[in-house]
């Protein structure tokens, strides 16, 4: 394994590199962790015989975006990806992604779908994107109330608000709190959603390139995820002509790690 990083201006993505076969896969993580929380991924695929590029998210690990309020764009992804695919002599790749890293995998695969090979995505939050999130982070009051976050007590007076209106469930209600325990993780989830607002793309232009180009669409999803509903999600697969579906007795934390996935992504490998 190689750690190194991939410059941009005054930015750099960190990743780790596990050396493997001639196929290619990208993997990128959810929120709040680093490319080591998918290390038993990255070498299931490793010894399946596949050179893994496992990415530390902006803000995430090593990897540093200088955010002047600004979100990165498109443009600035595929410049990124593109010096970068060239330099390592990647001819196609695949791309694996869990919650929020969902939002790289997907503008990847729009923006290379003609070198992509297949698209697994593990409890994404880039498929169905939620109204709150789009006016927490599109709309000027919905930027306002946003910035909340940063001061404990009024982060806390909002969410007891919003919870008792019906408007966050028990299970989002303990994730908000399990992730802004500390000023420095309120930090990090306002300028992560922030930068990330304009990633993504919509489903059925996402759909419309893979079905042109036949690429694969792989969905792993948790029937116990309130954070990213699998109800929800299911709609958006009838865009697809080439997809598989997989639900399990899960959580949305517990999914990455599920032997049941494991066994299904064995098998997927193998065709």
């Amino acid at each position: 394994m190689s750690s190194t990083y991939i410059p941009y201006k005054d930015s750099r993505l960190a990743y780790q590199k596990y050396e493997g076969g001639e196929s290619c896969v990208f993997v990128f993580h959810g929120f709040g962790h680093t490319h080591l929380n998918m290390q038993e991924i990255s070498l299931f695929f490793q010894k399946r015989g596949y050179t893994v590029y496992a990415f530390d998210l902006y803000f995430h690990g090593q990897s540093e975006w200088l955010y002047r309020g600004k979100p990165i764009q498109l443009t600035e992804l595929q410049h990124i990806f593109s010096s970068f695919i060239a330099q390592e002599g990647i001819a196609s790749f695949a791309v694996l992604a869990y919650s929020i890293g969902s939002r790289f995998a997907v503008s990847l695969g729009y923006l290379f779908s003609q070198n992509l090979s297949a698209l697994y995505l593990i409890a994404p939050d880039a498929v169905k994107i939620s109204p709150w999130y789009r006016f927490l982070t599109g709309n000027y009051f919905g930027k306002r109330i946003f910035r909340l976050v940063k001061n404990e007590r009024a982060y806390k007076i909002a969410l007891s608000v919003m919870s008792s209106l019906g408007f966050v469930n028990a299970s989002t209600l303990r994730f908000v709190q399990n992730r802004m325990k500390n000023k420095e993780e309120r930090n990090k989830i306002y300028t992560t959603w922030m930068a990330f607002r304009v990633l993504g793309i919509p489903f059925e232009h996402l759909a419309q390139r893979f079905n042109c180009e036949e690429v694969p669409f792989y969905l792993f999803l948790g029937k116990y995820d309130r954070l990213i509903p699998y109800q929800k999600l299911l709609k958006q697969m009838d865009y697809l002509h080439k997809k598989e579906v997989y639900l399990y007795s899960t959580g949305h934390n517990q999914l990455p790690y599920a032997k049941s996935f494991f066994d299904d992504l064995a098998i997927l490998l193998t065709k």
